[in-house]
């Protein structure tokens, strides 16, 4: 309640920032520390390209929530180093279902503006979170009559669900949020229109509402998502790009495949239905080996009777939402089920969505075993971790019926008669059943089980496809035997090599496998390295922007050569190499294979001959005593740790010390200096006495001089001195 108070009052966000908070995030929802460190280098790059450029054209960025916000400032950068005027708008909201109160988002607000400073000289800066006095509260009935529709969808997102109640305090926030984000990007676009807009997704939430108040302007607008592959993007031009509407692609298509373009599909579907990762594929749905359709049939309990199979779409998912035709898919579901349980000469197969594991709404299969206790005898509903080969139940089917899953297409491809219920991209092309009503849908179900011949779509490609697929399947026997020689050749180089190497993740950076001479040059285990592809374990680069600039060149180039960098040994010693690295393709899989050269001694001896000369320099040079001591530590604490350092002189008597140069990190910049003393019984003068260079343990340091006197150690000792006369 305060703070809503204290957010609707000038000054007071910006005032506790300056005297609390400032350069600190208010959550760990809108962490900004990696934005803040890489953000230099971007803009370096951006402003270099944009010196050889032409002016382009005037383009607005929008990004929301941390992840999209760093995105989006790379994105615009680019944009900006292509010529553009570009201007960055953002709303400072760190996540989209839980309520944040003003005074909160105020200080967000500082927080992003101060990380996006040094974008300035590229980019205008500009956050779309503003007073009420700034917005435009009377929204035109085009753009207010959607908002409680946009709302409902932003609800059925944020709870990974269809069903959802309107008047829930999400429902509320959403229509809140989405009525403030309408009221203010209407009111920055029309004072400051943009030639085109850039935003992410274009359905749900803010991104949402941008897109429709830029086609409402009349501004083109470019929506963008990322899918399942790397190194790939979804793009939509005056459209939303999470329709898929490749309707325009299609009518373009005027010509049959080449045999290039065959081959391509064919080795997809393979590697999909062999439950492999394809090429720039990230996620891999298809875990379990294929058993054939019998195994399958016996295993599932199912008998000899007509088999219709159904997979799910991920509930609540993006792609899913605003694609009903006559019902949502979980109503659509239940009616499939219900109807089979009047129809036990038939049996139906319900596979729930693998990605659901990795959602945080409610499984499919829970509303539907909420809606029905006990599941009809002919009826069978597998859960997403259901270990199955999906195309096991594709080949067992007489049909299949889909709402939106691109599965459907692939079951048309090799002549299953198809009935799609949701508005996808490939409905209406003419290989699909396409009902437009519950009861139509129900028919052609029937129609399809009993006479499948009647119902599949003739195309002379189909049979292509299935002739192609047998050529390939006695190739692929034949490529697999000479695949395995050539990665058991492999393996053995990689293990035996004495030099170090490690296989990476093209992708994510993430380790696939060391050999045995990069453990051994690092003193780490094979599980401690391993382990630091979680976090749960080691940090092998002394500089993570550096291992990030390394990434950043071989997925660039292809190849990296002689790249140094520096490692942390096990013992804490730096270790320094040369690496040089390869992109290549393993057991499908893109990675990056790196060879490193270990340059320490030469490292170390350039080093030493630089602190050599640049040491004997600083004594040469006339100036104050206090510069040439500081001038000699910072030296040495390149070398070696030194953050501790001081330097004691004798009194030409013998009697007494002084500390002319003092530092030390408990201290460091309250300017304790310790004042003269008698010369006594402790490690200065026990260097002193030895006369030679000396380093030393505090245990041993205590031992020592208590065996000649009454020596009391400080209260915090240093674990090792090291000194010299």
């Amino acid at each position: 309640m305060l703070k809503n108070l204290l957010g609707e009052i000038p000054y007071t966000a910006e005032i506790y920032w300056q005297l609390r908070q400032k350069d600190s995030p208010k959550t760990v929802g809108m962490n900004l520390a990696h934005l803040r460190e890489v953000l230099p280098g971007w803009g370096d790059t951006a402003q270099k390209a944009r010196t050889s450029v032409k002016p382009g054209k005037k383009v607005l960025v929008f990004g929301m929530i941390h992840y999209w916000i760093e995105h989006t400032t790379l994105l615009a950068l680019a944009l900006a180093g292509m010529g553009h005027e570009v201007t960055l708008a953002y709303m400072p909201y760190s996540h989209w279902r839980k309520p944040e109160n003003r005074f909160d988002l105020r200080r967000q607000n500082l927080y992003i503006r101060e990380t996006l400073k040094p974008a300035e000289t590229l980019l205008k800066i500009a956050p779309l979170f503003t007073h009420h006095e700034s917005r435009i509260t009377a929204l035109p009935p085009a753009l207010s009559e959607n908002l409680k529709a946009r709302a409902f969808r932003d609800t059925q997102y944020s709870l990974l669900t269809e069903e959802v109640e309107v008047g829930s305090d999400l429902y509320n926030l959403r229509l809140a949020r989405d009525t403030e984000m309408a009221q203010a990007t209407l009111a920055y676009l029309t004072a400051n229109r943009p030639d085109a807009i850039v935003t992410p997704n274009g359905s749900i939430l803010e991104f949402g509402v941008l897109y429709q108040v830029a086609r409402h302007l009349g501004i083109p607008v470019s929506t963008f998502e990322f899918g399942e592959q790397n190194y790939r993007m979804w793009m939509a031009q005056n459209d939303d790009v999470m329709r898929q509407d490749t309707t325009p692609l299609w009518n373009a298509r005027n010509h049959p495949l080449t045999d290039d373009e065959w081959t391509r599909i064919r080795t997809m579907f393979e590697a999909r239905q062999g439950a492999r990762v394809w090429q720039t594929f990230e996620r891999q749905w298809q875990t379990a080996d294929s058993k054939g359709a019998q195994q399958i049939r016996a295993e599932l309990g199912l008998d000899d009777r007509p088999l219709a199979f159904l997979p799910t779409n991920v509930l609540g998912d993006s792609l899913t939402l605003g694609r009903q035709l006559f019902m949502g898919m979980t109503e659509w579901i239940r009616r499939n089920i219900a109807w089979f349980g009047e129809h036990p000469e038939y049996q139906l197969v319900v596979r729930v969505h693998p990605g659901e594991q990795i959602g945080w709404g409610p499984s499919t299969f829970d509303l539907l075993k909420a809606a029905f206790p006990e599941f009809p005898a002919n009826v069978r509903v597998l859960p997403a971790d259901y270990k199955i080969n999906s195309y096991d139940l594709v080949d067992a089917a007489r049909v299949g019926l889909v709402y939106t899953t691109t599965m459907g297409m692939e079951m048309a491809m090799i002549g299953k008669p198809v009935i799609v219920t949701g508005q996808t991209h490939y409905r209406g092309k003419g290989f699909t059943l396409d009902p437009e009503s519950w009861e139509q849908y129900a028919e052609t179900l029937q129609g399809a089980l009993l006479t499948p011949d009647a119902y599949r779509p003739e195309d002379q490609q189909l049979l292509e496809f299935v002739a192609n697929q047998l050529v390939a399947a006695l190739q692929r026997v034949e490529a697999e035997a000479r695949l395995r020689e050539s990665q058991e050749y492999f393996s053995k180089l990689f293990h035996s090599s004495p030099a170090p190497m490690t296989i990476r993740d093209a992708a994510t950076g993430a380790l696939v496998d060391v050999n045995e001479a990069f453990v051994a040059i690092g003193g780490y285990t094979r599980e401690e390295i391993m382990a630091a592809n979680d976090g749960r374990g080691i940090k092998l680069w002394a500089n993570r922007s550096r291992e990030a600039q390394f990434l950043a060149a071989v997925r660039a180039k292809g190849h990296v050569r002689n790249f140094e960098a520096e490692f942390t040994r096990k013992d804490g010693r730096p270790l320094y190499v040369h690496l040089t690295s390869d992109l290549l393709e393993i057991r499908g899989r893109r990675c990056l294979l790196t060879v490193g050269l270990d340059i320490t001694d030469q490292y170390r001896r350039d080093q030493l001959q630089r602190a050599t000369y640049r040491i004997s320099r600083a004594v040469l040079a006339r100036g104050d005593l206090g510069d040439l001591f500081r001038e000699i530590h910072e030296t040495l604490d390149g070398l070696l740790p030194a953050k501790n350092f001081y330097v004691a002189l004798l009194s030409p008597d013998g009697r007494d010390l002084s500390f002319p140069y003092f530092v030390d990190e408990l201290t460091r910049g309250r300017g304790v200096t310790p004042p003269p003393r008698r010369r006594g019984l402790g490690f200065t003068e026990y260097v002193i006495e030895c006369r030679k260079p000396l380093m030393i343990t505090s245990e041993e340091l205590t031992r020592l001089l208590r065996a000649q006197g009454d020596y009391q150690p400080p209260a915090v000792p240093p674990s090792v001195r090291l000194g010299a006369p």
